[in-house]
């Protein structure tokens, strides 16, 4: 944790922060989740055919556009869907600016290089269709096996100092 994380728990505020998150979380699933099964179990094939191959943005529209204002509905879930991706992919730059340049607050051309060396790869992953996702997914897992061999001294590593830790109590 972060020391102001730390700092917030000690004093009893980081019970405010999980909030709204579980709001939103209930929401979703309720509300969105509840009304989707509903809609299927009413008027079958509604939302399911739709999901076929998985596809949760179609299913998504598919009960967005049968609720009341389902438009309305529908470009709030957008707004809020962009909102998430351009947050993540902000937090995305922020720790790998972080954990590449070893400070605290990273140089602003630092974490433009990241953000659009990510845009770049969504960009190219997008051009190459679904197949390219599928394609990283399977050089991902290639490529961890060698790299977890490299990883597996650490991990052996952490054990012994988190056994020293606990013997002298620091």
């Amino acid at each position: 944790m972060s020391d102001i994380t730390e700092r917030a728990a000690a004093q009893g505020h980081l019970h405010h922060i999980n909030k709204p998150l579980f709001a939103v979380i209930a929401f979703w699933f309720t509300i969105v989740g509840g009304t989707g099964i509903s809609q299927e179990l009413a008027n079958p094939g509604s939302v399911s055919t739709a999901f076929e191959g998985f596809n949760l943005p179609a299913a998504l529209l598919a009960i967005t556009q049968q609720l009341p204002m389902g438009f309305l509905v529908s470009v709030f879930f957008l707004i809020l869907t962009t909102v998430f991706v351009a947050t993540t992919g902000d937090s995305m730059t922020y720790v790998i600016s972080v954990a590449m340049s070893n400070e605290d607050k990273p140089a602003l051309p630092v974490r433009i290089f990241w953000g659009m060396a990510m845009g770049v790869m969504a960009l190219i992953l997008i051009y190459t269709g679904a197949g390219g996702v599928g394609k990283l997914q399977s050089f991902i897992v290639v490529t961890a096996v060698p790299v977890s061999l490299i990883l597996l001294p650490s991990l052996w590593d952490a054990v012994r100092i988190t056994l020293e830790k606990g013997r002298t109590g620091g």
